[in-house]
């Protein structure tokens, strides 16, 4: 009895530090891959940038907040479905507060902070970590179905010399993630789920076809936000000669996903700017890029930091009448 306590144990801590060794050398490779492209464009990079389109940029910057403020609405229409109704303020603090813990390192404090936040407002602690683990799941079977649809409308050339003709295979990925929330697996994905993170994650009990609908408008939302990137990539940058929008899908999420699953690295840093920089490369030169995922990591971070403080403010004002 004893013995298999100890296994069961070891059994869970090994899956964490395996997990996290991932994390680290994914990290690793991708800050080397950066440094080297950096060290290689050193000369270049001291120039500057020598175009700014304010058309685009004004594009960007709206339709970034857009992104924002549908994502928001989505983490209230799942919070709803677990059977916990918050109004739209409430959700706007929580998203945006779920934002800024994903720049912890390890995002341990993302769960814990999130925890935090549903007690002070004495909302279900178990509903929040779930909506929290339904929006990373989600974003996994919705990305690989993107990239998978996306790599087949993208720059033939460029997917070729990029090595990433036979990425449609990701569908398959998918389809295996619709499988896990499958009601009939859905207790074994929640059990591994629980073992794996050690968090108290609720069975969501909805009906597999609402899963499918949130899958989808969390899809829309990739989409929403693969668009805005692309205005800023028009704002900086001076190409007409390929079509960008299908290449930055498949781009960004494949990039972000990759920073999602190393999970010790906050918000993915170091991984989307070597995805960009092996993605775009073709395209753009390093200078551009680099500048690209500067303003990128720079617009997201201010604009949630931003609405946190604005949603703070009005939360605090509201609490003294």
């Amino acid at each position: 009895m004893i013995n298999n306590i100890k296994n069961k144990r070891f059994l869970k801590y090994s899956e964490k530090y395996f997990l996290k060794i991932i994390g680290y050398l994914i990290f690793g490779l991708a800050l080397f891959y950066i440094f080297e492209q950096i060290k290689n464009n050193w000369e270049m990079l001291e120039n500057g940038s020598s175009y700014f389109n304010i058309k685009f940029f004004i594009l960007y910057l709206i339709s970034l907040q857009i992104y924002f403020f549908y994502q928001i609405n989505l983490w209230k229409l799942i919070l709803k479905s677990l059977g916990t109704n918050i109004n739209f303020l409430t959700s706007c603090y929580f998203y945006y507060s779920n934002n800024l813990l994903a720049y912890t390192p390890g995002k341990i404090a993302n769960a814990l902070g999130m925890a935090s936040v549903a007690n002070k407002y004495k909302i279900s602690i178990s509903n929040t970590i779930t909506t929290l683990f339904l929006f990373q799941i989600y974003s996994l079977i919705s990305g690989t179905f993107l990239i998978s649809l996306f790599s087949l409308s993208s720059n033939k050339e460029i997917i070729e010399s990029l090595n990433l003709n036979n990425l449609w295979i990701l569908f398959i990925a998918s389809l295996l993630g619709l499988t896990f929330i499958y009601p009939s697996f859905r207790d074994f994905t929640i059990i591994n789920l629980k073992k794996i993170t050690g968090k108290k994650i609720k069975n969501p009990n909805i009906s597999f076809r609402n899963s499918i609908f949130q899958i989808i408008l969390y899809a829309i939302g990739w989409l929403i936000n693969c668009l805005s990137i692309t205005f800023l990539i028009k704002a900086l940058t001076f190409n007409n000669e390929v079509i960008l929008y299908p290449l930055v899908v498949l781009i960004f999420i494949a990039s972000y996903l990759t920073g999602l699953l190393a999970f010790v690295v906050p918000a993915g840093f170091g991984i989307l700017e070597a995805g960009f920089i092996y993605g775009f490369g073709m395209i753009f030169t390093i200078k551009e890029i680099i500048l690209i995922t500067i303003i990128l990591r720079l617009g997201n971070v201010f604009s949630t930091l931003f609405g946190w403080s604005i949603t703070k403010l009005i939360v605090a004002k509201k609490a003294k009448f």
